[in-house]
């Protein structure tokens, strides 16, 4: 769900937070839009004066930014989840975001945040694994890690990863870069850092974009979905969390369930995703 410059999704220049940005997930709030946790005013103030303590650790000043969730955890009361979004006059340069705060010692600290896959394993510095149930709490999943089963008889792996082309690749880079001029975003401000088609249906692929090396404490990446239509790739989805899910909206299509699955990536458990 993108949330500020493409309305359904999120815009490009803001702050770099750990945690991948090439996946599913925010969610208009990072996919928690389904919790019906309810947090004390004390437990709040708590959980909003770490999130400040943390962007102010990144540079990131408050006058920029709404911390518009801080909701504890009915699971597990020591975790809690927060998301962030731009004041209005920032919404061109700052992304929202959505993460984590774990309660130790009496005291919130973020322990994980960014654009998608946050709290997933195999975990990182910035990105500290999530209980699994907390996760699900507020409609998060992570993707499934690729495993190889073998029996006596049969040997099943999980679908293999697109093959993307030079010249493709090319193509989709260039779609990328056109949607992101037409945004706004100078290219000295960010790297295209994945394009893949996919191997379930070879019209639509997946890409990312990251800050370019000067721009890393202004620009937090993103990921979306690209389509190819009468024989031109262009970007129909672009955000930072639940990227293609439903109910989708301009700038933000839904994508096929099947291409969605086939990248690692799902919707919350409270949509409806497209089959076709």
């Amino acid at each position: 769900m993108r949330t500020t410059r493409l309305k359904a999704g999120a815009v490009l220049v803001g702050l770099v937070l750990a945690g991948t940005v090439l996946a599913a997930c925010s969610s208009g709030s990072g996919g928690a839009s389904g919790s019906t946790t309810t947090t004390a005013s004390s437990a709040t103030s708590g959980i909003k004066a770490a999130v400040t303590a943390f962007l102010s650790g990144q540079g990131v000043q408050s006058f920029k930014y709404d911390i518009t969730k801080a909701d504890v955890s009915t699971t597990d009361s020591t975790w809690a989840y927060f998301f962030v979004a731009p004041v209005h006059a920032d919404q061109a340069d700052f992304q929202s975001f959505y993460g984590f705060a774990q309660k130790t010692g009496g005291s919130w600290k973020v322990v994980s945040s960014g654009s998608s896959e946050v709290g997933c394993p195999p975990g990182a510095a910035g990105n500290g694994v999530v209980p699994s149930a907390v996760l699900s709490e507020f409609g998060l999943t992570c993707p499934p890690s690729t495993t190889t089963t073998t029996t006596a008889a049969t040997t099943t792996t999980a679908p293999p990863a697109a093959t993307t082309t030079t010249s493709q690749q090319s193509a989709l880079t260039a779609a990328v870069t056109a949607f992101q001029t037409s945004e706004g975003v100078p290219q000295s401000k960010y790297l295209v850092t994945k394009v893949q088609v996919s191997t379930v249906q070879s019209t639509w692929a997946i890409f990312s974009v990251g800050p370019s090396t000067t721009s890393k404490a202004t620009f937090q990446g993103g990921y979306g979905f690209l389509h190819r239509s009468g024989g031109t790739w262009s970007v129909a989805s672009f955000g930072s969390a639940e990227v293609g899910c439903p109910p989708g909206a301009a700038g933000n299509t839904v994508v096929p369930t099947a291409v969605l699955a086939g990248f690692g990536q799902s919707c919350p458990t409270t949509a409806t995703t497209t089959t076709s």
